[in-house]
């Protein structure tokens, strides 16, 4: 008879989100600062993640090591820093978004966040629509995380935003789908990162710090004119 083939199956290999880590560094058009709008909403979003230091302390406190807030507000402060600096082209200002929280945030959550700009900028750079180019951000972050929805992550707000902008949503609908993603956080037993050993009545009610960081950064940045 013939002999079965134990051979594993392939292994699907997602584009190096790496890849465009050069992008801004080599771009010599104009500067984001210019163009308004796109600034603006990056700015915002960091002064909201700023603003709401207090509440993801807090949150976090009770289901990991109460540094969300602190993390998220170094990498924020550092975007703005560098905000002046960042290209006009979304290609390069996407990878110097990724530059900025590699060089600030650390932690976990600094490593999801820059794997999902240097994600961004690829696809971006490959012709994928903004939309698109979120989803394979959110792809990426999967691939290389090991985490999926459901688990009390920020891949809870992430994900369905990502989603929303594919479909062709603007900011305000994928504020929108990233606030229901966070909300749903209130009642799931976390099942990765460190709030994974926390007792689940320690946290109840309270929503994933880092899914809530995602909705209030959208929200700032759709609440831009």
């Amino acid at each position: 008879p013939p002999v079965a083939d134990l051979s594993p199956p392939p292994v699907a290999v997602l584009p190096d989100p790496l890849a465009a880590s050069d992008a801004s560094e080599s771009y010599s058009g104009p500067r984001l600062e210019q163009q308004g709008k796109v600034a603006r909403q990056i700015r915002a979003a960091a002064e909201a993640l700023c603003a709401a230091e207090d509440d993801l302390t807090r949150w976090d406190v009770l289901c990991g090591d109460g540094d969300c807030g602190i993390t998220m507000k170094r990498g924020a402060l550092k975007v703005i820093a560098d905000l002046p600096s960042y290209p006009a082209d979304p290609v390069a200002y996407t990878a110097g978004v990724a530059d900025s929280v590699k060089l600030s945030m650390g932690g976990t959550s600094g490593a999801i966040i820059e794997i999902f700009f240097r994600a961004l900028s690829t696809a971006l750079a490959s012709g994928a629509s903004p939309g698109d180019a979120a989803v394979k951000g959110v792809e990426a972050i999967k691939f290389y995380g090991g985490a999926t929805e459901g688990l009390r992550t920020l891949l809870d707000a992430l994900s369905p935003a990502a989603a929303a902008l594919a479909r062709g949503e603007d900011l305000a609908g994928a504020a929108s789908a990233a606030e229901a993603g966070a909300e749903a956080t209130k009642s799931m037993a976390a099942l990765a990162g460190r709030a994974n050993w926390v007792n689940q009545e320690s946290y109840k009610d309270a929503p994933d710090p880092g899914a809530m960081a995602v909705a209030i950064a959208l929200r700032a940045m759709a609440s831009q004119p």
